[in-house]
């Protein structure tokens, strides 16, 4: 049934930055040829609010976007249209004119995994319970950034307090400031992973409250660097702050591609890293 080759569309928005590609029984005969896994969006194009919504935050996410191209298959069933599309969804039992179902299929047309409008949390898990060994540090590091605990550390260097810190697995983002006088780190953690009070009892930092950030002082190893330059996630930035010299291994590809471009909006303090993509291709545009 339909084309013999799988076609790779411009995204519309519903889409988000991902180039998926239509034509579901050629994209399953690539994902047998190549092993990969396929990653199938069930989507409602031209789509409501919802729609929009997933294809701006979940799927024009760069490292989600990355790793879809990456290491999985794409392919694109429009939900509300006839022909190939209606008889794919069919064969799924997926409804017709419906939010977003992404359904990760592996190369034997097994699915591994299905997802309801899902967050960035819950598609970058399922992508790498996929993937399992293969699955990119970007990607992994994507998945572990769950809702976390938070503390507040006083050391006696924020800056050796942050390196240590971010280095940890199960911290996922640190800040340096000060907390009553004394140089401090604000760190969220997951402590499913982490325990992070025997950590902190054996170098000799204190908990206490009250935070004020020092954002001059923040991620210092790489504030003043082209890594600057790139959108990153908190956790990313961790983890590279304190592991500097090999900062590469952290990045999805578009990543390293502005990371070699070494220019762009100062994009280190932006909270957000779908804001500041944007940010940073909106700049690159002018």
């Amino acid at each position: 049934m339909g084309a013999l080759l799988m076609v790779m569309l411009a995204a519309p928005p519903e889409l988000g930055l991902v180039r998926f590609g239509r034509g579901y029984d050629a994209a399953a005969a690539r994902a047998r040829e190549s092993g990969k896994p396929m990653f199938v969006l069930f989507d409602e194009v031209p789509g409501c609010s919802t729609v929009l919504a997933f294809g701006d935050r979940v799927l024009s996410h760069p490292l989600i976007a990355d790793a879809i191209e990456e290491s999985f298959v794409p392919v694109a069933v429009y939900n509300n249209v006839s022909g190939d599309d209606r008889e794919v969804l069919e064969r799924f039992k997926e409804p017709a004119w419906n939010n977003p179902v992404v359904r990760i299929i592996s190369r034997e047309g097994r699915t591994l995994s299905r997802i309801d409008t899902g967050s960035v949390h819950e598609v970058a898990s399922a992508m790498v319970k996929a993937l399992g060994d293969r699955a990119p540090l970007y990607l992994s590091l994507l998945a572990q950034e769950a809702p976390a605990s938070e503390k507040i550390l006083t050391m006696g260097c924020f800056w050796e307090g942050e390196r240590s810190l971010g280095a940890l697995d199960g911290v996922l983002s640190t800040q340096t400031g000060f907390a009553r006088g004394h140089e401090a780190v604000r760190v969220t953690y997951d402590p499913r992973r982490i325990d992070l009070e025997a950590f902190s009892r054996a170098r000799g930092y204190v908990e206490a409250e009250g935070f004020s950030a020092s954002v001059r002082d923040d991620k210092y190893q790489i504030r003043d660097t082209a890594l600057r330059h790139v959108p990153m996630t908190a956790l990313q930035k961790a983890r590279i702050n304190a592991d500097a010299s090999n900062a590469q291994r952290y990045l999805s590809p578009r990543q390293l591609q502005i990371l070699k471009r070494e220019g762009g909006p100062d994009l280190i303090d932006e909270p957000d890293i779908v804001e500041a993509y944007k940010r940073y291709m909106s700049s690159s545009t002018r």
